[in-house]
């Protein structure tokens, strides 16, 4: 058989890239295609084992980063798909933001909104999360709702452009959610989602590196990341806003030898008031490639 049809993620790519074409007849979306390239190439790195020498090049930092996008990608397609039968024109909307983005995360700029395509890509991430683990999760204001245990939460999925806009942002998604709340009458809670692509130093996780390894160094900056922000989640003084949730993508070596990108959450549960189900955090970071 074919290496390449005997590969769950390309064959899954392959199947994203004609249903945007032929059922969303989205115009441009060559990122994907890109990302459908670099992943033959390190595919074929793997198995003539040669990925230490694939990656020392100075391209190294976008072939890392593109190749963890593509991965979520892939990852999120089913969840995409199945809300496409549901909210047509929201995703289809989405996708073609997402679709026609930069192709390099180092492209993307704040000044024209060019960072639009990766903040609505961590929304669907995060949504395939939560339905891989059997939640029910819904696309609404302001990113996402959840159904845990019987009790709906309203998620604000925000991806800060840097470290030094995080609290901003958390104060942002807090106003989002407050607001939203207000006009509902079934009393939902909330929860800040936070991706830290942008916060942290990928490359300073020395990737790719063991999958252990990855996933111990992911938790340790994460926590760090949420520990620097305690003043402002604990001085939030809504009830109804009950948790933050900090979300880091990075590869890593799999077993196989091949990479796997690892998917680690952290949560901050604000003082006194409900949180997470730990197990729940558990299987939304299983590596699935």
């Amino acid at each position: 058989m074919n290496a390449e049809t005997n590969s769950p993620l390309l064959n899954k790519l392959y199947q994203a890239d004609k249903w945007l074409r032929d059922e969303l007849r989205l115009v441009g979306p060559d990122r994907i295609r890109k990302g459908i390239d670099l992943v033959k190439e390190i595919k074929s790195a793997s198995r003539a084992d040669a990925l230490a020498r694939y990656f020392a090049t100075p391209d190294r930092a976008e072939k890392i980063l593109t190749y963890i996008e593509i991965v979520e990608f892939a990852e999120a397609f089913d969840f995409i798909r199945k809300c496409y039968g549901i909210w047509r024109r929201v995703v289809r909307n989405k996708m073609q933001n997402i679709v026609n983005g930069p192709q390099l995360i180092t492209e993307e700029s704040t000044d024209d909104n060019s960072n639009e395509a990766r903040n609505k890509m961590f929304e669907f991430v995060l949504g395939a999360r939560f339905d891989m683990v059997g939640l029910s999760v819904e696309l609404c204001e302001p990113d996402l709702e959840i159904l845990i245990n019987s009790r709906r939460y309203l998620v604000a999925c925000k991806r800060p452009f840097g470290a030094e806009t995080v609290q901003r942002n958390i104060q942002d998604a807090e106003k989002q959610i407050i607001r939203n709340m207000d006009k509902r009458s079934d009393n939902p809670l909330g929860i800040i989602a936070i991706s830290a692509t942008r916060s942290i130093n990928l490359l300073g996780l020395g990737i790719p590196v063991n999958l252990d390894s990855a996933m111990k160094g992911m938790a340790s900056r994460l926590n760090g990341l949420a520990l620097s922000h305690v003043p402002v989640l604990n001085s939030i003084q809504d009830s109804r806003v009950v948790a933050a949730l900090f979300h880091l993508s990075a590869p890593a070596i799999s077993q196989l030898g091949g990479l796997s990108p690892a998917q680690i959450i952290v949560e901050h549960a604000i003082p006194g008031k409900e949180h997470i189900d730990g197990e729940l955090l558990r299987l939304m970071q299983v590596a699935k490639y």
